[in-house]
């Protein structure tokens, strides 16, 4: 799954992400791909690059790992697992 977040303040793109997660879990999507953009997206970009993220995360039941970015605007995640 992908989610574009361009034009989002961080509070807005940390709840799309954190829906976006529950939909990839509902249907089955092992990979999240945030778009975030690069140099006005550098906020967004810090953050969801940051352990503080993975932990909040996990913390809502999502166990992520960062895979290779497909470009230096978005973030890559595999998620290892999800929990009831």
């Amino acid at each position: 799954m992908k989610i574009d977040l361009h034009g989002l303040e961080l509070s807005e793109a940390i709840i799309e992400v954190d829906y976006a997660l529950k939909e990839c879990k509902s249907n089955g999507d092992l990979f999240l791909e945030v778009v975030h953009g690069f140099n006005t997206g550098r906020v967004l970009k810090n953050y969801f690059l940051s352990q503080k993220f993975l932990k909040s995360m996990e913390e809502e039941g999502f166990r992520l790992a960062k895979q290779p970015p497909p470009n230096p605007g978005t973030t890559l995640y595999k998620i290892l697992s999800f929990s009831s």
